[in-house]
């Protein structure tokens, strides 16, 4: 079990997806650039909607991914965070706080510009 108030302090990165959405897949290398490069300062959570945990694993290893993957069996986190659909992401800043909701598949540079324009201190 995980609760957003394990990463308080944290800037949160949360990102709804499911392994056979289209957009998830194209978006999951800008995820992985994000984490390779600013994992150390932003904590990206990846909620996987309702898949069984070896689909989950499948994507992990065909996207070579070193992100925090969290599984949501029943996709009861989707309805709390108004969630219709994936990929969404919510970025969450260290008071817990959500600044920013997206809907859609990001790019790397976007991920760091949203983070920089709500986070205490600017992403290096």
């Amino acid at each position: 079990m995980v609760s957003l108030s394990d990463y308080q302090g944290e800037f949160v990165v949360l990102n709804f997806f499911a392994s056979w959405c289209p957009p998830c897949r194209e978006e999951a290398p800008e995820l992985q650039a994000f984490e390779e490069q600013y994992g150390d300062q932003a904590k990206l959570l990846i909620l996987d909607r309702a898949e069984p945990k070896v689909k989950v694993e499948e994507f992990i290893e065909e996207f070579n991914s070193t992100s925090t993957y969290l599984l949501d069996y029943n996709d009861s986190m989707a309805s709390p965070y108004g969630v219709t659909g994936q990929p969404e992401t919510f970025f969450i800043d260290e008071q817990g706080i959500i600044r920013y909701h997206y809907v859609g598949p990001m790019k790397k540079e976007f991920i760091v510009e949203t983070v920089n324009k709500f986070r205490q201190n600017p992403l290096e």
